[in-house]
Parts: C-alpha cells; sequence; structure tokens
C-alpha cells in the first residue's frame, strides 16, 4: 500500500507540474506582427511636361496598399546635360540640393510632388532629368519602378 500511495503522489505531482507548465506557457506575452510594409512606384518610368505648363505638374508615386504606419521616400535628382535647378525647372518639395523628402502619413496609397519647368525665350532640345526614389523609411519600401525620366520640352 505504501508503493501505491508513493506511486500516487508522484503522479499528483508530476500532473501538477504538467498543469503548471501550460499554465506558464500560456501566459507567454504574444509578440505583436510586424507590419507589412509597401511598395512604392513611380506611376510613370518616363514622362514629358511642357515648358509652358503655366504652373506645376504632379508626378505620383503609388503604393502597393494603405500604409500601417508613417513612413518616408527620398528622392534623388540627376540633371541631364545643360539642365540646371532654377534655371530650367524648380520641384516641391525643395529639390536644389540634388535631394528631397516626401513624408507618407499612416493610411496613404500615394505620394506626389510637383516639378515647375520655367519657360524660357530660348529654343532648345528635351531637358531631361531623372528623378530617383533612393530610401524607404517606416511603412515604406522601394519597388520595381524606382527611376522616372522627365523630359521638359521646349515650346
Amino acid at each position: 500500500m505504501k508503493n501505491t500511495n508513493s506511486m500516487s503522489n508522484l503522479l499528483k505531482s508530476l500532473g501538477l507540474f504538467l498543469l503548471l507548465f501550460v499554465v506558464v506557457l500560456s501566459c507567454k506575452k504574444e509578440e505583436d506582427p510586424v507590419p507589412e510594409k509597401q511598395k512604392a512606384d513611380f506611376e510613370f518610368t518616363n514622362a514629358t511636361v511642357n515648358e509652358d505648363v503655366g504652373g506645376a505638374a504632379q508626378v505620383n508615386i503609388n503604393l502597393a496598399e494603405a500604409t500601417t504606419e508613417a513612413g518616408t521616400l527620398t528622392v534623388s535628382i540627376t540633371n541631364g546635360t545643360g539642365v540646371a535647378y532654377t534655371t530650367n525647372y524648380v520641384t516641391n518639395p525643395n529639390g536644389s540640393s540634388g535631394s528631397f523628402e516626401i513624408a507618407i502619413a499612416k493610411g496613404a496609397t500615394t505620394a506626389s510632388f510637383t516639378i515647375t519647368p520655367v519657360d524660357d525665350t530660348e529654343e532648345n532640345d528635351a531637358r531631361v532629368i531623372t528623378f530617383k526614389l533612393t530610401e524607404a523609411t517606416g511603412g515604406v519600401e522601394l519597388g520595381d519602378k524606382t527611376t522616372l525620366e522627365l523630359s521638359i520640352i521646349d515650346n
């Protein structure tokens, strides 16, 4: 009988241990899921704008879906031959340093910036500017269409 009591106590202790183990495991804090980043792509990879557009032309950047957190996109600018910022065009946000940043709000599905050509009296060939998405932060990541070649057509 003594042997049976010892075995019974051992089984009870083992059962209590397993119950306690299950309770501890079930109390483990679930980790927050990592928010999915949304790919940012230029709407077009090539575009033209007339020099005499009479204002700003909007450049759109599409996001795959609404962002789950805010972020930023950095856009770099490379001027083609004979093209100069302020002489031939300006952007908003200001890109006179050769790049600018666009803030992306939580829940956004698009972003944009504008380019305003400077209408001069000179006859010239198309002026080419290359915009490139170079960095993304927060809920945004770079997509596949990260380069836009924009030509300003003389009037």
